[in-house]
This record gives structure tokens, sequence and C-alpha cells, in this order.
């Protein structure tokens, strides 16, 4: 089964080379036993490598869900997936 990490980034606006301004994320991969048993909204968030902008986001793996998601004063939203690692034993 292949799980995906989540990563979500704010930038200045919505460009490509856009400086990030906040990230967080999710990986489903770290411990699925333990997430799948919690509420929601409960278990502590991935946060990944703080990438600059989203072109080397991209350039390291992630894939764009959707284009950014302009908010309100002029910054944007981009949401990003990849395969997570594979873990011994996982199928």
């Amino acid at each position: 089964m292949s799980v995906q990490q989540v990563l979500i980034m704010e930038t200045e606006h919505p460009g490509l080379r856009a400086a990030a301004i906040g990230w967080g994320g999710e990986d489903p991969s770290q411990d699925e036993a333990r997430i799948l048993a919690a509420p929601v909204g409960m278990i502590r968030s991935f946060i990944p490598v703080a990438y600059p902008d989203p072109l080397r986001a991209m350039a390291d793996g992630w894939h764009l869900l959707a284009p950014p998601r302009e908010l309100e004063g002029g910054t944007a939203e981009w949401w990003f997936v990849r395969d997570a690692p594979e873990k011994a034993g996982r199928r």
C-alpha cells in the first residue's frame, strides 16, 4: 500500500519562486497505528524540510495537487504530495 506525505506551504504570492512564509504537513507513515487510533486534530503534524519556495519543493520530489489558492492579503496556499519512504514490513 502506498502512503503519501502532504506538504502545505504559504508563500508571499502565487509564483513558483515566491518566498515561503509558512509550512506544515502530514506524514501517515510515521506511526500508522497511533495515527489511525487518535481523534482528528490530536496528532502532532509532520514538519517537512523548510523549502525556500515551491519550485525547490517540486525539485525535491513533491507534486503539486492543484494551482495555488490566493489568500487575503495576496499570499498563496500550495498543497503538495509525495510517496512516503517504504518501511520494512509494509506491503
